[in-house]
């Protein structure tokens, strides 16, 4: 959908557009999952398509060698924090490393910028990655990576 300003910077994927006299302009897609199988394998993958990156990141139930993700989570379009806790819980379940800024755990997002920078990560290898982050690590695996 396009600004009905036609500000060249305001777009959106996300169907809440529709109810706000944007202009809907169709464009070819493709889904992520068939990307992922066609054209990987992938270390690393960012998604930014203006608000749909919850239902592109949901429909995603296998993600093979992407061992990095990130993503903004947009509150503009989903504004309740138990909303993006529940969705960072959905991630874990494919990368276990999660790191975003720490945010309460309910009510609505309030600031400028309105999204957050989310990186999910599946557990580092140090040979290939150079360092592996202690966030997230069992206190024996902390241990074993410090010595």
């Amino acid at each position: 959908f396009k600004h009905p300003t036609g500000t060249g910077f305001r777009h959106s994927t996300h169907p809440s557009r529709k109810a706000k006299d944007w202009q809907a302009l169709r464009v070819r897609g493709t889904p992520l999952t068939k990307l992922l199988r066609a054209h990987g394998p992938f270390d690393a993958v960012k998604i930014d398509i203006q608000g749909s990156e919850i239902d592109a990141v949901d429909s995603v139930h296998d993600w093979g060698s992407v061992s990095k993700l990130v993503l903004e989570y947009d509150f503009e379009y989903a504004p309740r924090l138990d909303h993006f806790h529940a969705f960072v819980a959905r991630l874990r379940r494919h990368f276990p490393l999660v790191a975003h800024p720490t945010l309460k755990a309910q009510g609505n997002f309030v600031g400028f910028p309105n999204g957050v920078l989310v990186f999910a990560l599946r557990r580092p290898t140090p040979a290939r990655d150079g360092v592996v982050p202690l966030e997230g690590l069992s206190s024996s695996e902390r241990s074993s990576s410090s010595s």
